[in-house]
Order: structure tokens, then C-alpha cells, then sequence
């Protein structure tokens, strides 16, 4: 231990005797130990060290006997008490002196510098400041000669070299190439020393180059580091909280997506959406005759069209979403692979494209459809008309035409005006046969509308040659099944409104459709009075029909928008009283929309006075229902 002002406490005694004791209580601190010499006039004395202290030494000379002990280095704090004896045995004399001592540790502190500033750097990149730290001891002088450094989880796969270096970054003390780890032990090649006045001192990292960095689609990594712990002679203290921190981005964009390949003479255009990561700079395509590519760029190498690598040659570099490669031979098959490049050049695995085999015979096909209302109602038909024309330059062979029918729609029958065409759920499909250049064929599809939707209905077509201009070969109209629109309304009316019992009285119920549309399923209910004996119920409807006591029901079926159905029910009175009732129409509410349900109901009251006629029906007599 070095120690600038080296007693912590002490004490000392003497005394007429063969023992001797502390002069007073000695306080000893955490990782310090207590010391004495002591002293006896005899020539030949000898002593009995108190616990835990540990003679040291022990000389006679000049007829006197001295000697020295000490403690080990204290776990703990504490003191030893002023009666702490010192025994002298052999040959003594009374004459007796101690002098005890505590020795204060000393400490060393690892505190935080001044940290460099966050960076980002690719693979490859130079060597980095990446954390600031001081030592300063808090007496006399020390040595360090190791440094640990505690990196953030998982970061260490990114580092080429771990340095320790002064604070200009001139000297450097010891590194570690490539850690296993992130918890880096470097040990100095040259030792620091440490002193009672704060120096800072540096953690200086290095990406890996791209060739030692994991492969695609690798990994960003976020690199932080402090020191927790130095290899010295003091007691330490760690106070080096922070870092900046140094991202090395190894991730490789998403891949493209979307790809398409349209072959045509002499050329092939592809097509492709491009990834949205902030990083993507732009895409690199390979092409290889005859088979797929399995080549892949170099990661970290910047590359042009005309390079090869591999047994592909690098047909396009740059940042659009569409290429159109014309060093290309008709007859062959071509394959290609598309991919991404980050900033730091870092490359995407890629998606493959292809075959696709140009040619000189080529055929636009150019596909459109119509039909003939844009909205119907379930049961309704529609009639689509699929027009196909052949726009060159060579003639279509092998024209087929493909429909699938949505689900809202029920297929009825396709006719074609040349071929033939063949139904198989849920997909009509067309053989046109050939279409010269400049020829057309039309295709009258008619179907059923099934149950509510915004169904898209779309043909597509293809033929034996290549096809240029894929982007006509497909079109779609759009026909609606909504729900039918119907506003229905009753009335009812009772005639006479006065009677006598045993007297009749009619109903006249009249049924309008207000529409703007038709309605289905139109169904009359209106219950019979109690105290009343239904005779009869009928309706004028085409159709229609009424049954049921005493609740009649009148089925009158479909009505258009504008029509009125009249309702005739005929009754008894039994007793008298105040009768009172009413009638509610609906529809089929799977197909119609009624949009005013406020008049849906009507009701009528009929006075009946007097004594309950001998002749009346009694409740429950059989009547007929005609229409």
C-alpha cells in the first residue's frame, strides 16, 4: 500500500512492565490492515502475539528484544480496543513499549470521460472512439495492466478489434482482435500508470470487413462498451457509466417483390416493386441463359451492367422498377435474379425470375367486357359481352379465355361467336381457336345474381405466341347485387262502422308498392277480433291468396313498383263492444329494403250494439279463401 499520509490512526504505550497494551483504541478501515512494533529489555524475550496479528519480525541486540506483526488485509471495518495485550515471555525485563498503526487502502476510480459522439459506419469502416474513461488513484501511485471491457449483447460479432488506447488515441496499451465475447479482457502490452490526478483514456473499436461479417441478411449492430473492470494493486471503483454508441449496419434491404417478366422480340421487360427500408439503395439484376442463377454478389462491391459474376452477367444497377433487357436472343430461355443493395453494400438474397424465352412471333391479344346493367337485384340476369381482338403483328393460335364467376353471381350460359366454351365451378373457360391479326371474337356470358356484393367480373386472355403488351390481356366490369329498394303501404277501411250484433261487417285492405324497385314475397297479416266470426278473406291479386283464423295471412307474391293489391275480409259480430284491429304488410327481407316501416300497419274500428244475434257464426267456423 502507498499511502500519502500512511497512519490512519495510532497509538502507542510504555510501560513498567513484561506487558505491554494498546495506548488506546486503533480503527482500521475496509481493505486496510493494523500494524505495531514492539519492545522489550530483555535480551532473550519472546512474545505472545494477540489475534489476529501475525509476527513479522523479531531482533535482540543492545540487551533489548524487539519485534513486528501485523493483520491480514481487513474484510471489513472495525477497531481494536486500548486493552489489546502484547505478552513477553523468556528472558524479560519490566521495561516494555508498543507503538500501533492502521494503514488506510488505497483506492483507484474508474470514472467517466468525456464520451465521443454516436456514429454509424458500415463494414469495413475505420476505427472508432467508442467510450471515454478516467483513472485516478486517492493516494500515491498504481499500475494497471488489464482493462475489461463489457459490450452491449451480442455486438462483439461485429467488431474486428477492441483497442485501449490514450486519450488522443496515439498510444495504445493492448487489444483484442476479433473478440469472442462481449465482455472483452485486454491485457496491456503497456502498463498504465495511474496517479492521485484524473486521465482519461480511450475504448477504440473496428468493424469487421464485409468478407467476416456474417452473411445476408445479416445484422445492424448498436455498439456500446464500458470498463467494469482493471487489473491493479488498489481497492477499485467503478464509475464509468456511458458510452457513445457506434451502429455498424450489416443489414441487408428486404428483397424485392412483385417480380414479372414479359418476353418479346429480342427483348424481356421486367418489372418489380422495390423494398421501402430507409437504407435501400438500389437494385442489382443478374441474368443467366439456361438455367437459374445462383450467383450472388460480393458483399461490399459496387457493381455496374456488363459485370459478370460468376456464370451470370450483371444486366442492370440502379434505383428504378422496371428494365427492359434487349441483349437478348430469341429462342433462348433466360433466368434472373433480383436484388437489393443497402448503403453500406450490403445485398438482399434476392428473387428469382423466369424462364422467359423471347420471339419473333409475337400476338397483343386485348381483352374488353361490358354488361348490361350496373346494378341488379338477386334473381335478376345480367349479360356480360367479352370482346377479344387481336392486335399483332403475327396470328393468335390457341385463344382461350378464362372467367371465374364471383360468388354473387350464378352462372347461366357463356356462347362464344367462334369455338367453344365449357363451364366448371366457378370458372367459364373459352376456346376461341386462332384470331388473325386485326380479327375479333366476342363471348355473351349471362349469369344470376345470387346474393348481395360488389362483385368484379374479370376475363383474361392468352394465346400460344408471346404476348407484349401483357397489361390488356385482362379486364373486369364491375356489377352490383344490392338489396331491392321496396315502400310498401296498407290501408284498411271497415264498412258500416256502426252494427248491430249478429250483424257483418267488411274489411277493404288495399296494398300499394311505392317502390323504386320490386318487391317479393309480399305477405298481408291481419288478426280477427275477438268476439268476432271470420267468413271470409280474398284477394284481387293475380296469384294471390289468403288462409288462416283467426289470424289471416294473404301471400300475395312479387309486386312491381307502382302496383296495389286489394284484400277483402268479410266478419261476424258475436257480441257487442268495440272491436279493433289491424293489418301489417311485408316483404321477404332476405332480398327487399322496405326504407318507411311507418306504414306498414293500418287499423280499423268497428261499434257494435245490441244483443247478440240468435243467427251468428260462432268463433272458429270454416270460410273459404279465394282470390
Amino acid at each position: 500500500m502507498e499511502q500519502s499520509a500512511p497512519l490512519a490512526g495510532s497509538a502507542a504505550n510504555s510501560n513498567a512492565d513484561s506487558n505491554v497494551t494498546f495506548g488506546s483504541a486503533v480503527t482500521y478501515a475496509v481493505n486496510g490492515l493494523t500494524f505495531y512494533v514492539a519492545g522489550n529489555g530483555g535480551l532473550g524475550a519472546f512474545e505472545t502475539v494477540p489475534s489476529p496479528f501475525v509476527q513479522t519480525n523479531r531482533e535482540s541486540s543492545n540487551a533489548s528484544t524487539s519485534f513486528a506483526a501485523q493483520t491480514p488485509v481487513q474484510t471489513s471495518g472495525g477497531s481494536y480496543g486500548f486493552n489489546t495485550t502484547v505478552t513477553f515471555t523468556g528472558s524479560t525485563s519490566n521495561r516494555s513499549a508498543i507503538v500501533v498503526g492502521s494503514l488506510a487502502p488505497s483506492t483507484t476510480t474508474i470514472g467517466n470521460g468525456a464520451d465521443p459522439s454516436d456514429l454509424s459506419l458500415c463494414p469495413g469502416g475505420a476505427a472508432t472512439m467508442l467510450d471515454a474513461f478516467t483513472l485516478q488513484t486517492s493516494s500515491g501511485t498504481d499500475r494497471v495492466t488489464a482493462v475489461t471491457v463489457s459490450l452491449a449483447a451480442g455486438t462483439a460479432a461485429g467488431l474486428s478489434l477492441v483497442e485501449i488506447t490514450n486519450d488522443a488515441g496515439t498510444t495504445v496499451y493492448g487489444s483484442v482482435a476479433n473478440p469472442a465475447s462481449d465482455t472483452v479482457a485486454v491485457t496491456l502490452t503497456s502498463n498504465i500508470s495511474v496517479t492521485t490526478t484524473p486521465t482519461q483514456y480511450k475504448v477504440r473499436v473496428t468493424p469487421r470487413s464485409h468478407a467476416n461479417m456474417p452473411v445476408p441478411q445479416g445484422a445492424t449492430y448498436a455498439v456500446t462498451g464500458t470498463v467494469t473492470a482493471v487489473t491493479d494493486s488498489s481497492v477499485d471503483v467503478y464509475n464509468d457509466t456511458t458510452s457513445a454508441t457506434v451502429t455498424i449496419d450489416n443489414l441487408s434491404p428486404d428483397n424485392p417483390n412483385g417480380e414479372t417478366g414479359t418476353p418479346c422480340n429480342g427483348q424481356v421487360t421486367l418489372n418489380w416493386f422495390n423494398p421501402i427500408n430507409a437504407d435501400f439503395s438500389q437494385v442489382v439484376i443478374l441474368r443467366r441463359a439456361g438455367a437459374a442463377v445462383a450467383d450472388t454478389p460480393v458483399e461490399g462491391t459496387t457493381y455496374t451492367a456488363g459485370n459478370t459474376i460468376g456464370s451470370s452477367t450483371v444486366v442492370y444497377a440502379g434505383s428504378l422498377a422496371t428494365f427492359v433487357d434487349t441483349g437478348t436472343a430469341n429462342g433462348t430461355a433466360y433466368y434472373y435474379r433480383i436484388l437489393a443493395r443497402g448503403t453500406c453494400l450490403n445485398y438482399s438474397t434476392g428473387i428469382g425470375a423466369g424462364p422467359f424465352s423471347p420471339s419473333a412471333t409475337t400476338a397483343d391479344l386485348q381483352v374488353t367486357k361490358t354488361a348490361s346493367a350496373a346494378s341488379i337485384q338477386p334473381g335478376d340476369y345480367v349479360t356480360f359481352t367479352i370482346t377479344v381482338t387481336n392486335n399483332g403483328p403475327s396470328t393468335a393460335t390457341g385463344v382461350t379465355v378464362t372467367d371465374p364467376i364471383p360468388t354473387s353471381l350464378t352462372y347461366v350460359s357463356a356462347t362464344p361467336s367462334a369455338g367453344s366454351c365449357s363451364y366448371s365451378a366457378p370458372t367459364v373457360t373459352c376456346s376461341l381457336g386462332s384470331l388473325a391479326n386485326g380479327a375479333s371474337a366476342t363471348i355473351t356470358l349471362v349469369a344470376t345474381g345470387t346474393a348481395v356484393g360488389l362483385p368484379v367480373n374479370v376475363a383474361t386472355v392468352a394465346a400460344s405466341q408471346v404476348d407484349c403488351v401483357p397489361a390488356n390481356n385482362s379486364a373486369g366490369v364491375r356489377v352490383t347485387v344490392q338489396v331491392q329498394t321496396a315502400n310498401l303501404s296498407i290501408t284498411k277501411s271497415g264498412s258500416p262502422s256502426s252494427v248491430g250484433v249478429g250483424g257483418a261487417v267488411t274489411w277493404t285492405l288495399n296494398v300499394t308498392n311505392g317502390g323504386p324497385n320490386k318487391a317479393t314475397g309480399v305477405t298481408v297479416s291481419d288478426p280477427i277480433p275477438a268476439g268476432m266470426t271470420l267468413t271470409s278473406a280474398t284477394t284481387t291479386w293475380p296469384g294471390g291468396s289468403c288462409s288462416g283464423n283467426p289470424l289471416v295471412t294473404c301471400s300475395l307474391g312479387t309486386m312491381i313498383n307502382g302496383a296495389t293489391a286489394t284484400i277483402t275480409i268479410a266478419a261476424v259480430n258475436n257480441g257487442a263492444g268495440t272491436k279493433s284491429n289491424t293489418a301489417s304488410v311485408a316483404s321477404s327481407p332476405a332480398t327487399d329494403f322496405d326504407p318507411d316501416t311507418t306504414n306498414n300497419n293500418a287499423t280499423a274500428t268497428t261499434l257494435v250494439t245490441g244483443a247478440a244475434a240468435p243467427s251468428a257464426r260462432t268463433r272458429g267456423s270454416s270460410y273459404t279463401g279465394t282470390a
